[in-house]
């Protein structure tokens, strides 16, 4: 008994040790650069997860094959009389059985805000887009905008493409 506890503390003991470089030479180096080479892809990971410098005007397209079914627009500063932000539902094949959907998404305080729109592409004849006012959201405030298509009002959204965009 006192062998096999003798052994099992050995074990223990190994365990618990850091590990080694197994006898070579430039272990601590080859750990330098593994640690270097973690933090560039932490660092490079964080900087795709944070959106660039965005524009305060972009137009987003759907994701569909062919000609464009669909675009979101978003407007950072109204450059109307109004001081707030616009956005709008561009349905660019009428007739195609689809309508075009858009949503902003915001965080105010630690919460999502959001506002969709849909254009069944016979809202507004001359432009081709349906326009709503947004809330007044924090300047410099990161906007997330998708445009998407639909079958219907309450179908899924589908060939939705995305991007960012500055209050």
């Amino acid at each position: 008994m006192s062998e096999e506890r003798s052994r099992a503390a050995s074990a223990a003991r190994a365990a618990a040790r850091p590990p080694t470089t197994g006898g070579r030479r430039g272990g601590s180096a080859r750990a330098l650069r593994l640690l270097t080479a973690a933090a560039a892809v932490a660092t490079l990971s964080a900087l795709q997860t944070t959106p660039a410098a965005a524009s305060t005007t972009i137009s987003v397209r759907t994701t569909d094959s062919g000609p464009v079914g669909g675009t979101a627009l978003f407007w950072g500063d109204d450059p109307g009389p109004g001081d707030g932000e616009i956005l709008a539902a561009c349905d660019k094949q009428n007739g195609d059985g689809k309508i075009a959907y858009a949503m902003a998404q915001w965080k105010v305080n630690g919460e999502w805000q959001f506002f969709d729109l849909i254009d069944e592409g016979a809202s507004d004849y001359e432009s081709g887009c349906t326009y709503a006012d947004l809330p007044n959201i924090a300047e410099e405030k990161i906007v997330y905008v998708t445009a998407c298509l639909k079958s219907g009002p309450n179908s899924a959204r589908e060939y939705c493409g995305e991007d960012t965009a500055r209050a």
